[in-house]
């Protein structure tokens, strides 16, 4: 049932090895690549048995390709981003100087991120010694290591600090009474969840030719179970802030949707399509379709809901946030990830509900 594909030989000094690959013919049909069996022979003894799948040559071409032209779409996504954060960042600043920045909001997340950037740099030490040069002293590539990771989440810390002050400041009509605030509350997650379920619907029906990995990135940590609960933070925050930039910046830009409705409409789905949240897609095909529907969404939630009430971003992105971390916690892919998981929805959750008390603050009686 096997079929000789090669042998190849390597001398050593003391002997030579050998690599056997053979064909497993009875394996069937698989969409043209081969079940393969490898044996290594040192000297003359088995070291190594093992099977594979070999894909064909222009199923990796392909691959490659796809993977190439999806390259293009993160790089624009990224320049988007990009180049909303500086803008959010100098409108921050300018509005600083102009005493119209809330300085209270501004150091609490900035303060929040510092911490949790700095605990996840602490806690990924073995990565960080798993690079680490033989050819270096040791203290000097920590030392390094660690100021630059300082730095970087200092910067990362100031840029979300000022992002927030901003936001505070540009949402009016925030105040309300404690059953306006309840219903506004539910009304956020609730638009969370709706767009979070759209963008499910539409990657199901797509019909994924990838199967779902399991996330097991925090495994490599010192506290694994620690970093699944700050990971999902930094990723919330990012995501709750680049859509309270996108919602007020709207409103600034319409007058609160009374002019140039057609241009920042356009505007709004483009920069919808280009940070949809999800998988990552299979070809360009699917990221241009969850996309345009992520922009769409945006578009609408803007239209309905959130042009009057801004606040409600940071509810409907903890509500897209939280079932993601319970799913992966529930996976249970490396010791500690549930109860990691169930801390970092926890964290969430409690930031949501201050951030948008903070925002929405409850009206004197």
């Amino acid at each position: 049932d096997l079929s000789e594909v090669s042998a190849e030989s390597s001398r050593r000094p003391a002997r030579t090895d050998w690599t056997f690959t053979f064909r497993d013919e009875t394996a069937g049909d698989l969409a043209g690549g081969e079940a393969r069996a490898a044996v290594e022979i040192a000297g003359d003894e088995v070291v190594d048995a093992r099977r594979y799948v070999f894909p064909p040559e222009a199923w990796r071409r392909a691959d490659e390709q796809r993977l190439g032209t999806l390259s293009i779409a993160g790089i624009a996504s990224t320049i988007v981003l990009g180049l909303l954060l500086t803008a959010g960042a100098v409108v921050a600043v300018v509005g600083m100087t102009r005493n119209r920045f809330d300085v209270r909001l501004a150091l609490a997340i900035a303060g929040l991120t510092l911490l949790v950037t700095a605990a996840g740099i602490a806690n990924t030490l073995p990565l960080v010694m798993h690079g680490l040069s033989t050819a270096q002293p040791l203290a000097l590539q920590l030392g390094i290591g660690l100021v630059g990771g300082l730095i970087g989440a200092g910067l990362i810390a100031v840029l979300f600090g000022l992002l927030a002050g901003q936001g505070g400041v540009s949402a009016p009509g925030n105040e309300g009474a404690a059953d306006d605030r309840k219903t506004a509350a539910w009304t956020g997650v609730a638009l969370g969840l709706g767009v979070l379920g759209a963008l499910a619907v539409a990657d199901a029906a797509l019909g994924r030719g990838l199967p779902p990995w399991s996330v097991q990135g925090p495994a490599s940590s010192v506290v694994p179970w620690l970093a699944a609960a700050l990971v999902p933070v930094q990723g919330y925050l990012a995501l709750a802030l680049v859509t309270l930039l996108v919602v007020t910046s709207a409103n600034t830009l319409t007058a609160h949707w009374t002019r140039r409705k057609a241009a920042v409409g356009v505007a709004l789905v483009l920069v919808g399509t280009a940070l949809a949240p999800g998988t990552t897609p299979d070809d360009l095909g699917s990221w241009a379709v969850v996309g345009l529907l992520s922009g769409a969404l945006l578009l609408g939630a803007y239209v309905r809901v959130l042009r009057d009430r801004p606040a409600l971003v940071v509810l409907a992105a903890a509500a897209m946030t939280v079932p993601d971390i319970l799913v992966r916690g529930l996976d249970q892919a490396y010791g500690g990830a549930l109860p990691g998981a169930l801390l970092g929805a926890a964290l969430v959750s409690c930031i949501a509900w201050r951030w948008f008390a903070h925002l929405m603050p409850a009206r004197p009686a």
